[in-house]
């Protein structure tokens, strides 16, 4: 069954691909039926022709899977499962969220990305200055006394109450985590285009597989005392719910950590284009130790590096996102997190490692989201 739902696809796309609708947009099967575009594995019906050995009309593509012109009927969770774990073995990807308009974390996206709104550019190639309302969603996390609070891991707003970083970074030579702030962008400045927030840390929830001696599971989620004000500043960032970046900008990397090995924290907030790189090539950059005793799992870890230029994520960006740029609607562009810093080597010398978000958002919801 893996190898036959991508043989299925290209031959439908050979032969009925006609039309170009995105996903969502209504259309018209052959038989004059009004329907809707979805992905392939969200169509019980299309699962079925094909099944029959019929072809479903195809609105489009998102990567190697077709967009389908779905006259949508009752469908089993079985079914889903079944086709989208096909999927997966077939293209050894991680599991893959269901993409449609019930998904938990797209609705909560769209409330707070209205489809008329545009996000702001995602700047400029290279570790460079950020601009005033960017990034609105990053949050730095603060250890120690709050007279002399230290700023050293960084994190994303994700809701009016909750931010998500790292798991490590909820400990620090300077005990737990305390302070979050949000809407800041230059440290060394009161006079900044910022509109800076601070909030003390209700709660924090460690994944529940995250050991402490591994460098697995290495996400978490961080409660405010209190939720944000929502501004042009202070915005929260979406949760990426595919795999398939195809037609994505690079993915970029942001923080105001060191920018070099043993150089000196940014004061301003940095970002940079990074680029994915294989997993193969990232087991071998590191290998297996007492911390990473399976070496890097590509379904919970994604790596990056900065290509031909040194350029990488540093100590202090830590539970930063490593953040995409995704078009849901036309002219549109949603932030999305595919992962969290989590650790690297020799800031740019090597790849870095992320935690993937993708395997961990039915936890992020019961958590953030428990009523919705």
């Amino acid at each position: 069954l893996a190898m036959r739902i991508p043989i299925v696809i290209f031959i439908v796309y050979a032969n009925i691909y006609a039309f170009y609708l995105e996903e969502g947009e209504f259309c018209e099967e052959q038989n004059g039926v009004k329907g809707i575009c979805r992905l392939y594995f969200n169509c019980s019906t299309a699962i079925k022709e094909v099944a029959a050995n019929k072809r479903p009309k195809i609105c489009s593509f998102e990567g190697l899977v077709p967009i389908v012109c779905c006259v949508e009927g009752n469908y089993s969770q079985r079914d889903k499962d079944s086709v989208l774990a096909a999927l997966v073995n077939a293209w050894n990807l991680p599991t893959i969220l269901p993409f449609d308009e019930n998904n938990l974390s797209l609705r909560k996206c769209r409330e707070f990305h209205t489809v008329k709104e545009d996000y702001p550019p995602f700047g400029f190639v290279g570790g460079i200055n950020s601009l005033a309302k960017e990034f609105p969603h990053m949050a730095l996390l603060g250890y120690g006394d709050p007279n002399d609070i230290q700023w050293e891991c960084g994190g994303s707003l994700i809701s009016e109450e909750f931010v998500l970083t790292a798991a490590h970074c909820l400990y620090s030579r300077l005990g737990g985590l305390k302070f979050i702030r949000l809407g800041e962008l230059d440290l060394a400045s009161t006079t900044d285009d910022a509109d800076p927030q601070d909030f003390s840390v209700k709660q924090t929830y460690p994944h529940p597989n995250y050991t402490g001696i591994s460098r697995y599971h290495d996400i978490a989620l961080v409660r405010l005392h209190q939720p944000a004000r929502l501004t042009d500043y202070v915005k929260p960032a979406c949760l990426a719910i595919t795999n398939n970046f195809t037609n994505t900008p690079a993915p970029q990397g942001m923080g105001w950590g060191l920018t070099s090995s043993g150089g000196n924290p940014a004061n301003i907030l940095q970002h940079g284009y990074l680029r994915f790189i294989p997993v193969e090539d990232c087991q071998k950059i590191y290998g297996t130790s007492r911390d990473l005793k399976e070496g890097i799992l590509d379904k919970i870890q994604i790596c990056a590096d900065g290509g031909d230029v040194v350029r990488d994520t540093c100590p202090g960006d830590s539970g930063g996102p490593l953040l995409m740029s995704n078009s849901r609607y036309r002219f549109t562009i949603f932030p999305e997190i595919v992962g969290v810093t989590a650790f690297g080597k020799d800031c740019g010398a090597v790849a870095g490692v992320y935690t993937r978000v993708l395997p961990y958002i039915p936890w992020i919801e019961k958590i953030v989201w428990p009523n919705s």
